[in-house]
């Protein structure tokens, strides 16, 4: 800031255009076929008009002895307000503008970039390459550079890119395996448990798809307790052995993490590659304890001429429960409302033709409060 004023300070931040993280991720899992890719330098693709121009002035000089030189940004600048919604504007103008009759390449660029990232999935590796081309070739009337393509399928991958591993929206991608998993945490043995230490470790995991549900709760119930006890942030713990205990179960959990992988294609290997799919639903199970509540998602796949069903999990959640004390049913009747909450999410995101959803409890008094 100059004199307690910056240029930010006058800007509008515009609209919030991007999608939203949790959608793109669950429409990446929908077919056989993943890709993922990035725009390289997006902002510095995009001219600012020059009379805007002035207002992103600096000055630099390479060495102590030569004169101050006078420069200014051309691009859109990192760091400015609007930055994030003119980018994301201008990317889905230039499709629109260059491909006004693909309705495919519009749909991709409005629901399946986050931010510079996109991330999507096609039924086969045709598809896969017939998108890939048209994105380039698209993006690059407009000055962008599409570029670090990766995919499940080798033939998709850029050449310079890893075809074993890849980062799909901070999770995890097998790509030989075609399963995500939540990037692993590293811990270390010689560190003294405190409040705060216990809280930055839990936070360290990033779990879309709550694949880790499970685990999680358990430190967060465990910090839970130790505001109710009043533990300062950096008393050490290691002199209470009721607390030691449950720290040693909940680290022999965590280190199982890493272990832990979901199928990213949420159709059933029996079915991929085929079309049309058989009828799928979604099925949601709810549970609440003293301390927590858990729920989880799945997608039921199958057809009538069928006995048996195939199931693929979707994602879960765990909230502690609310300090105030109230019934076990109560609490119930809550995970049921969370769990509405997501399947409508779901239902709604997913773009595949879903017959009926359905959702799980054993609570008989929760139900009859319906």
């Amino acid at each position: 800031k100059y004199q307690g004023h910056s240029l930010n300070d006058y800007l509008a931040k515009g609209e919030n255009v991007n999608s939203n993280l949790f959608d793109v991720a669950l429409r990446f899992r929908e077919n056989e076929v993943g890709v993922i890719a990035d725009i390289s330098n997006m902002f510095q693709a995009i001219e600012i008009r020059p009379e805007d121009a002035r207002f992103h002035r600096f000055v630099f000089r390479e060495n102590p002895s030569h004169p101050i030189q006078v420069y200014e940004l051309t691009t859109v600048t990192f760091g400015d307000k609007p930055s994030p919604t003119a980018a994301i504007v201008t990317m889905r103008h230039v499709i629109s503008e260059h491909a006004p009759d693909d309705e495919r390449l519009k749909r991709v660029a409005t629901e399946q970039f986050y931010m510079n990232d996109l991330n999507e999935s096609v039924v086969n590796p045709a598809e896969a390459l017939e998108l890939k081309s048209k994105l380039t070739e698209t993006l690059k009337k407009g000055n962008f550079a599409i570029r670090k393509w990766q995919s499940n399928v080798k033939e998709v991958c850029d050449q310079t890119e890893d075809t074993i591993v890849a980062t799909a929206l901070g999770t995890r991608w097998n790509l030989s395996t075609d399963t995500l998993s939540v990037k692993e945490v590293k811990t270390s043995d010689n560190v003294i448990p405190t409040k705060r230490k216990i809280l930055a470790h839990t936070a360290s995991y990033y779990d879309v798809f709550g694949m880790l549900s499970a685990l999680l709760v358990r430190p967060k119930i465990l910090l839970q307790k130790l505001w109710q006890l009043g533990v300062d942030w950096d008393t050490p713990l290691n002199d209470r052995p009721e607390l030691c205990s449950l720290l040693s179960a909940i680290n022999s959990d965590l280190q199982e993490a890493a272990t832990i992988e979901i199928p990213r294609c949420l159709i059933p290997e029996m079915y991929r590659g085929r079309r049309p799919l058989p009828e799928v639903s979604i099925h949601g199970a709810s549970d609440a304890s003293e301390d927590a509540m858990g729920i989880g998602v799945w997608l039921r796949w199958s057809h009538s001429t069928e006995t048996e069903a195939q199931l693929s999990f979707v994602a879960a959640r765990a909230r502690l429960t609310p300090l105030k004390q109230s019934s076990i049913p109560r609490k119930e009747l809550q995970a049921i409302l969370l769990l509405s909450r997501l399947m409508i999410t779901l239902r709604n995101t997913l773009r595949f033709n879903i017959t009926y959803s359905r959702i799980w409890t054993d609570s008989m008094t929760a139900i009859s409060w319906l």
